[in-house]
């Protein structure tokens, strides 16, 4: 080693030795090692994000909205999904009004209605193929079975028709079963082999779902984790969404579907199949869409630097 002197600093040069060699590559892997664990954590951390986020969307978005139906004859009615739907699911429809006041009854439906009739309900749809988001698909009366706005048969019908009320009415999608607990209460409907409620609408001359008191056959108070509802008040006993059918997002499809504005009818003439309209249009959410965006940039920008 070589030393200078008569500065206020010494320099000392390090030999390049197989051994300090060896030791600065050593360093070199463990820092590449830890820039490497740092960068997966941030992917980790940004796709748990965006996986939680979809997750979010998924669960305030699923189900099904009603928009339209008739009291009077011919009692179509139809819906609108607001999630995906596989082929192979069933869907069960009632009129059947849900809760009252009674002992063990808040979750019970009224027997003495569709559910219990001589020909029971509930009115079941089997879907032959899946559904998309925005699609519509409607009951028709006349012939007894489900179809797509263009006239097409759509999956498979069973179980019995439902006999609307002129004075309010309300109708609930859901999956699973409800059977009867014996008894003479009206309420005698068990619900607790329900597996999800995807949908329910009331159209009735009163401000929301019933909250309190003994039940009617032409109101509902509103089941526990319902997926989508809503509550039109309204004296007409024909009933169909007239708006927008465009959006930017799911989240604005719902929000008007939900607008009492949106939505028309008559005392007297009841709308036909075709009357409730087309498909509706919302494309993904743009936040999701930047959120995966920003997944694919990182993973990218990760292999370029490898």
């Amino acid at each position: 080693m070589e030393f200078a002197n008569g500065t206020s600093r010494i320099q000392c040069a390090v030999p390049n030795t197989p051994v300090a060699g060896l030791r600065r590559e050593r360093r070199r892997m463990r820092m590449k090692k830890i820039s490497d664990l740092a960068r997966s954590t941030r992917l980790a951390i940004v796709a748990a994000g965006v996986a939680l986020f979809l997750s979010h969307c998924a669960s305030v978005n699923a189900g099904l909205l009603f928009i339209g139906a008739n009291s009077d004859e011919a009692e179509h009615f139809a819906f609108v999904v607001t999630s995906d739907y596989s082929a192979g699911t069933v869907l069960n429809f009632t009129d059947s009004s849900y809760g009252s006041s009674g002992v063990g009854e808040s979750t019970r439906f009224r027997w003495t209605e569709h559910l219990g009739e001589a020909t029971p309900g509930p009115l079941t749809l089997t879907l032959t193929t899946g559904l998309s988001v925005g699609q519509v698909v409607i009951y028709d009366d006349t012939d007894n079975r489900f179809e797509r706005p263009n006239g097409t048969v759509f999956g498979t019908v069973s179980g019995a028709e439902m006999n609307f009320s002129n004075n309010g009415e309300n109708l609930f999608a859901y999956q699973g079963t409800v059977t009867n607990l014996g008894g003479s209460s009206n309420y005698r409907g068990d619900s607790s082999g329900v597996t999800s409620f995807h949908g329910a609408f009331l159209w009735k001359d009163q401000a929301g779902w019933q909250t309190s008191g003994a039940g009617v056959s032409d109101n509902s108070y509103l089941p526990v984790g319902t997926q989508q509802e809503f509550a039109l008040n309204t004296t007409l006993d024909n009933v169909r969404y007239t708006g927008s059918r465009t959006f930017s997002n799911v989240a604005d499809m719902i929000a008007a579907i939900k607008t009492a504005s949106n939505w028309g009818g008559s005392d007297s003439v009841v709308s036909g199949t075709s009357d409730f309209g087309g498909d509706f249009t919302a494309v993904p959410e743009p936040s999701a869409m930047l959120l995966v965006g920003s997944i694919i940039g990182a993973g990218l920008l990760r292999r370029r630097r490898a």
